[in-house]
């Protein structure tokens, strides 16, 4: 008995460590390289306070059933079916964007708000922290009709890590313009991969596609990394919308107005 009580300790260990060397914390957020199911991850907490005391559950299971179709091979399958299109697609625009990249981006993205329900109405921020408070752990399954950016994306990198594709979850937040003093920043969840045409970051913004539900897709100024972030409280990175005339930032920050550090203002500084 005592053995099995040794072996049952050292799993829970293992299981826990493994957790926390997938999600690290970044400033009132967190960075995942990877999410499983079972994983808490932290979704919010007070605007008064730094530390995230809500907490989701990521009950990826309960959506399996539904995912039967996304091995690698089922996808890429699928893939060659629209190749043509996608490419003149993203010809017509002058992108050196993978067209496989793009079409699993677009593919999930469909996948998540399906299972989600995710409505068009942008979910209200406030109800939604209050829903959460009242249970301060809620299920991943319980939002459907009601999931906002972080329930997306969480689901977004596990259907994106089944297909074949890796991507590393971001909680942080989102601006227009950093230097605009009235413009508070929106507490936002996204995903990142590596773009291989440049050693480079993308950044998926898979709850905020386009009105005719064209994936966000951004090229960052420079690498979007864990060890960029790590450690500062204001700090912002700008992508650039690979369809052209939007640029974004995207990094850490206080929910106040005032202005942000942007990624130029530490290259000037240093």
């Amino acid at each position: 008995m005592e053995i099995l009580q040794d072996t049952e300790q050292n799993a829970t260990e293992t299981e826990s460590s493994v957790e926390e060397k997938n999600i690290k914390p970044i400033y009132r957020g967190e960075w995942a390289t990877q999410l499983n199911n079972g994983d808490l991850l932290p979704v919010g907490g007070s605007l008064f306070s730094d530390e995230l005391t809500l907490k989701m559950e990521l009950d990826f299971d309960k959506f399996d059933n539904e995912l039967l179709t996304l091995a690698p091979e089922s996808v890429k399958k699928k893939f060659e079916r629209n190749r043509e299109s996608i490419e003149s697609s993203l010809e017509a625009i002058d992108s050196d964007l993978d067209p496989y990249l793009f079409f699993l981006c677009y593919a999930m993205q469909q996948t998540a708000f399906k299972l989600l329900e995710v409505q068009e109405e942008d979910t209200d921020y406030f109800s939604r922290q209050i829903d959460f408070s009242n249970k301060r752990t809620k299920k991943l399954s319980d939002t459907k009709g009601n999931a906002a950016c972080a329930e997306i994306a969480a689901l977004g990198q596990y259907l994106l890590q089944r297909a074949g594709l890796k991507s590393t979850y971001v909680g942080g937040i989102t601006m227009r313009d950093p230097k605009d003093t009235s413009e508070y920043p929106e507490p936002h969840s996204f995903l990142l991969i590596d773009n291989p045409n440049n050693n480079g970051t993308l950044i998926f913004d898979i709850s905020r596609p386009f009105s005719n539900k064209s994936p966000r897709i951004l090229k960052t100024e420079v690498p979007l990394t864990y060890e960029l972030l790590e450690g500062k409280q204001d700090l912002l990175v700008r992508g650039d919308d690979i369809f052209g005339g939007t640029s974004l930032w995207y990094g850490v920050g206080k929910p106040v107005a005032g202005g942000h550090k942007t990624i130029s203002d530490e290259r000037i500084n240093n």
